[in-house]
């Protein structure tokens, strides 16, 4: 009975299988969700980056075969960039475009509509347009600010630029205002409106009309969000639409300018440039040119350099804003350029942006996005937190945009990844130069 007893017992001990108690199962779980998480950020991360690279190549390559059919077409080439019509700050397409011909149409009169500190007309600045249709032009956008215009239109002619602000197209009255007076004294008297004598003075003309579109070409996407952030380029001031403004903040929405020129947003939230009921910035389509040679022509090719930055819509799209609730997980990038609060004046000064702001703390941010930065003007760099009215934020790498460089009077254009070593790159106490590495040559961090 004792032998009984105990084989028994060993086996009632042998039949139980080892297991897991809830607790271990918990564990297991737990790390397994957290390499989860670790492995699809990664590959997000990856995808993204890769996006942005992508995009930035895609957009490398356009530029290249634009000079290219510029040299073997030893006739003018270029690429249009076409502002994405949901965000006046994004380009999401583009185009290969070629000059236009130029404007002949009608007869002209030159005329001293100026006036001095006398009241009396003085140098010559207006040319009068009779059958030109100009105002066709303009209300077709093929007139622009800054186009030129040769007078007389012969081989003896000069090229003046028009000012177009100041030039009264419309209404049947076609009178176009140069920035230059210009350069014959006329043949009248000086006092009087009409500069040249009947039968005397130059009637006909060309006005240079802007680039069209190649014959069978269509628009090419950039990639699946991606875009060139505008407001983070450094872009030929032409393509700035002159006395457009932001509100306080830099943000639509926010404190803008209405119709009759005070402060304010329109009903549905938009920001209003004084006389229009649009919000823009840039202007809807930003062309570039390659002459035979190869290099940047026109106005465009002033600045030496255009520098375009290609990053995520969520990015482009996430600027701070002011006065705004940010929940948990939300992500800010500092506004590229701030505004002066008390004018309508941008601070052209671009602020680094190779960080990126996490809210850890939900909450409503402040007034003065100089929080993000010190009093040197220099971003915050260390990885750690920063308050911001009532929402805390962490700070992390931005490495997501891409830097495309273009040097105008080469025609060469060059990529590289949009992150750089800010403290390497300029002197101790100065803000970072977020065109370092691509303006110098030096290797991209």
């Amino acid at each position: 009975m004792p032998a009984f007893h105990t084989n028994n017992q060993f086996t009632q001990r042998s039949s139980r299988r080892p297991g897991f108690t809830l607790v271990e199962l918990l564990v297991v779980i737990s790390i397994m969700a957290i390499l989860v998480v670790m492995t699809v950020t990664s590959i997000n991360f990856a995808l993204t980056s890769d996006v942005t690279r992508g995009a930035s190549r895609q957009v490398q390559s356009y530029l290249a075969g634009a000079r290219d059919r510029a040299i073997y077409a030893k006739e003018p080439r270029g690429v249009r960039f076409m502002v994405d019509p949901d965000n006046p700050s994004a380009v999401t397409s583009m185009i290969y475009i070629a000059p236009s011909p130029d404007w002949n149409q009608g007869v002209i009169r030159l005329e001293r509509i100026d006036t001095g500190s006398d009241g009396t007309p003085d140098t010559i600045l207006h040319v009068r347009g009779k059958g030109t249709d100009w105002n066709f032009l303009y209300t077709r956008g093929q007139l622009k600010d800054g186009a030129r215009i040769k007078i007389p239109g012969d081989d003896s002619g000069s090229w003046y630029t028009v000012d177009l602000p100041n030039s009264p197209i419309v209404g049947g009255t076609e009178i176009l205002r140069l920035t230059t007076a210009y350069r014959d004294p006329g043949t009248s008297d000086p006092t009087e409106v009409v500069a040249f004598a009947p039968g005397s003075g130059p009637s006909n003309y060309l006005l240079e009309l802007p680039p069209v579109v190649l014959s069978g070409e269509e628009p090419t996407l950039l990639p699946n969000n991606a875009a060139i952030d505008l407001d983070r380029s450094y872009l030929p001031l032409s393509w700035r639409i002159t006395g457009a403004s932001r509100g306080e903040d830099g943000q639509p929405g926010a404190a803008g300018v209405n119709d009759d020129g005070s402060g304010g947003n329109d009903d549905d939230g938009e920001l209003l440039w004084p006389g229009t009921d649009d919000y823009r910035l840039y202007s809807s389509q930003l062309d570039l040119m390659f002459s035979p040679r190869g290099s940047i022509s026109g106005s465009e090719a002033g600045n030496g350099k255009i520098h375009f930055v290609v990053d995520t819509l969520e990015n482009i799209q996430s600027t701070w804003r002011a006065n705004t609730g940010y929940a948990e997980g939300d992500r800010v990038t500092v506004p590229a350029r701030l505004i002066t609060p008390t004018s309508t004046n941008w601070d052209l000064s671009f602020k680094p942006y190779d960080r990126i702001y996490v809210c850890t703390n939900p909450g409503t941010t402040g007034n003065n996005v100089g929080v993000f930065l010190t009093a040197a003007g220099r971003q915050v760099r260390d990885v750690g937190t920063v308050t911001d009215g009532s929402a805390t934020w962490r700070v992390e790498l931005n490495t997501t945009p891409s830097l495309l460089s273009i040097f105008t009077r080469t025609g060469n254009v060059s990529a590289y990844p949009m992150f750089f070593d800010a403290e390497a790159a300029v002197p101790t106490g100065q803000a970072p130069d977020v065109f370092y590495y691509a303006e110098t040559g030096a290797t991209a961090k």
